[in-house]
């Protein structure tokens, strides 16, 4: 739980939703303190929860002041393993692959057993978003040679298995 105080006066307790929701609301600023029970002191805001500044080839695309919303653009491919984040107070940026939260957007194992076998392209930072487009990239495009013969596999089984169950007509 979250206090803060503005104006003198203490108020709270918030939770991280609640204490963002008043800031949006413009009941609480980011410079108003705030304090919880694993502090020493009383800090600002923006330090207790901070807005995460995004950049990417050295330039900012967006600020957040939630992680979860770090994780969506993770997911849906708007935001990249590659890019950069930094908080106040913190010495310098850093990849957003850093983040404990950016864990959950990385590629299963399943998915990378995948990429390997179609020949793909991948490495320990690949995201599940950056998977389903190198999947679906050439869905126009031409069979790969590889394709041919893993369909011919599947369509020899396929016969053999059919023939077996049918009866013969004479």
């Amino acid at each position: 739980m979250i206090y803060s105080s503005k104006g003198g006066e203490v108020i709270g307790p918030f939770t991280k939703k609640e204490l963002r929701e008043a800031i949006h609301s413009g009941n609480i600023s980011w410079n108003d303190w705030a304090w919880h029970k694993e502090l020493s002191e009383w800090k600002s805001v923006h330090a207790v929860i901070p807005i995460i500044h995004v950049a990417r080839c050295g330039k900012e695309i967006g600020t957040f002041d939630d992680e979860r919303d770090i994780l969506s653009g993770l997911r849906d491919g708007s935001l990249l393993m590659d890019d950069y984040f930094w908080c106040e107070g913190m010495w310098e940026w850093k990849r957003l692959s850093t983040l404990e939260v950016s864990k959950s957007a990385l590629t299963t194992t399943a998915q990378k057993d995948a990429l390997k076998a179609a020949g793909l392209p991948f490495d320990e930072l690949t995201t599940k978003a950056q998977v389903t487009a190198l999947f679906s990239a050439g869905k126009n495009a031409p069979a790969t040679a590889k394709q041919m013969a893993l369909l011919a596999i599947l369509e020899n089984l396929f016969l053999k298995t059919f023939q077996r169950k049918r009866p013969l007509i004479v």
